[in-house]
């Protein structure tokens, strides 16, 4: 039996499996191979090789760890952008509460028309 890499998402061991089935093409009954992640739920399937099906899953593994790279940097561009929002609304508040502070009205001088109001 071939040697196949552990699932490329979750790195636990991969199962092989085979079934006898009819051929698409010729309707011979055949061997399908089936190397798969129970764990992720993900297999791939080849008709009579077994080393090509396992082949196939190895050649997963580069682009998985690229992909599962990419999804950890997003997931880390996602927290960054909500800690940055967070402290844009932060912000905000504040701006509300000094220009509220700042706009208090103060009663200046009084004439004959009563007091005046500076704000």
């Amino acid at each position: 039996m071939s040697e196949f890499l552990p699932c490329p998402f979750c790195g636990k061991k991969a199962d092989v499996s085979n079934r006898q089935d009819e051929s698409l093409w010729s309707h011979d009954i055949v061997t399908w191979y089936s190397v798969g992640c129970r764990e992720c739920d993900y297999s791939m399937e080849s008709c009579d090789y077994l080393d090509g099906v396992v082949s196939r899953w190895n050649s997963r593994v580069a682009v998985a760890k690229e992909i599962v790279h990419l999804t950890a940097k997003c997931v880390d561009l996602e927290q960054r952008l909500a800690a940055a929002e967070a402290e844009v609304a932060k912000w905000k508040r504040e701006a509300i509460l000094w220009s509220t502070a700042r706009c208090v009205c103060i009663t200046s001088q009084v004439d004959e028309a009563g007091a005046k109001e500076v704000c």
